[in-house]
């Protein structure tokens, strides 16, 4: 296989597998009220389902180093694919272990792709990072922007099954990564007597990977029925958090891209302006009715979704003195991370069915907000790890 051939051949499986990491979850939030319906859930309930894959991405995340890349990473894709019809035509215990299944899979890509663009691209990092968040933005664009016409057009069972198209598709891509008995072969385990476990600053990372996560998967399973508690209704609610990932989208490029062109003086003035904007746009949220907050909101949530993830992602490569590095950091940051960031959706759906608001939610993601503005600082900081 010529190098030419190799780099284009990597470049698809990156775009395609990055397609499956959050269509298939993010499309829930716009479904909330139809699954509520069809199943007979409480918002409490929904609120669980929503934390399931994200749980998965912080439990799953821990173990991954020790199997074999090429053979996990195949083993992944086919457990979304599986996940997506389960959750679809299994009933209600179907719903749920099927969004297991789909969870654990995305757990694992989560965690290998960082690793995965240092392997396949060691001279265009920075800039394969900036691709991998971008198509992970416009994943979650497309999952917010199909989900309710799909459900209105082929049934709640059918919207769902939909990603397979994706996972499928990743699946035939990676077919050649395990040719020649590839996926056979028993990793070779490098030594590394330093845990990372003692390492402040993958602490820092995590946190601030945690804290992000906290606020994203709220806004992806929440934001839309917040805004229609307000009496704008799901569609239009719908609207506010698509078009702020179509915000999002660009950000999540271009972001990582300026934080290496910036000075170093100005890289935590531009990390503080990135993670206050989440506050400004809750703020809009909480106090804001009229239509211009709403537009207020599509900016200042849009603009942080886009670049602290993909900012969180690029720490992970920038900060780790090898592969081997990258992939248990990449384990470590992803796996705490997703824990706190799992107890988002639940806890906002618990507290509306205790309150009967959702303003008790509003203030706390307001508190995470504010935090993850210095976790943002100390991460940036943080020296590379080896």
């Amino acid at each position: 296989m010529s190098k030419k051939w190799y780099f284009w051949l990597s470049l698809a499986m990156l775009i395609s597998i990055s397609l499956n990491l959050r269509a298939p979850i993010n499309a829930l939030g716009p479904m909330v009220e139809s699954i509520k319906e069809h199943y007979g859930i409480s918002s409490a309930t929904f609120g669980l389902l929503s934390a399931i894959p994200v749980v998965a991405f912080g439990s799953i995340s821990f173990i991954v180093s020790y199997f074999s890349n090429i053979k996990i990473l195949f083993i992944a894709l086919c457990s979304v694919a599986l996940g997506e019809i389960t959750r679809s035509y299994g009933g209600m215990v179907g719903l749920f272990v099927g969004t297991a299944f789909i969870g654990a899979g995305i757990a694992v890509a989560n965690v290998l792709l960082p690793g995965f663009v240092k392997k396949k691209f060691p001279q265009k990092t920075t800039a394969m990072m900036a691709l991998y968040s971008f198509v992970l933005n416009i994943s979650s664009v497309l999952g917010i922007w199909l989900a309710l016409p799909l459900a209105y057009n082929l049934g709640v069972l059918h919207a769902l099954v939909f990603w397979l198209i994706f996972s499928m598709l990743s699946i035939i891509l990676y077919i050649p990564e395990i040719r020649n008995k590839r996926i056979s072969r028993t990793k070779v385990r490098p030594k590394r007597t330093k845990s990372l476990m003692r390492e402040v600053g993958a602490w820092k990372i995590t946190i601030f990977m945690g804290l992000q996560g906290f606020l994203a998967y709220t806004t992806f399973a929440w934001l839309p029925a917040i805004i229609a508690h307000k009496g704008y209704g799901l569609e239009y609610g719908t609207k506010i958090l698509l078009y702020s990932q179509f915000v999002c989208v660009p950000v999540a490029f271009v972001g990582p891209l300026l934080l290496g062109a910036l000075r170093e003086k100005y890289k935590s003035v531009y990390m503080a302006f990135l993670c206050s904007l989440y506050v400004v746009g809750y703020a809009c949220v909480l106090f804001g009715d009229s239509k211009w907050a709403m537009y207020a909101t599509i900016v200042c949530l849009g603009v942080p979704m886009g670049g602290v993830f993909g900012l969180a992602l690029l720490f992970i490569s920038q900060k780790s003195g090898s592969v081997l590095v990258a992939t248990k950091l990449s384990a470590m940051v992803q796996g705490f991370g997703y824990l706190i960031a799992a107890s988002g959706p639940f806890a906002i759906g618990f507290l509306y069915d205790h309150f009967g608001s959702y303003t008790y939610g509003i203030l706390l993601v307001l508190c995470v907000a504010l935090a993850l503005n210095i976790a943002g600082i100390l991460a940036h900081k943080t020296k590379v790890i080896y």
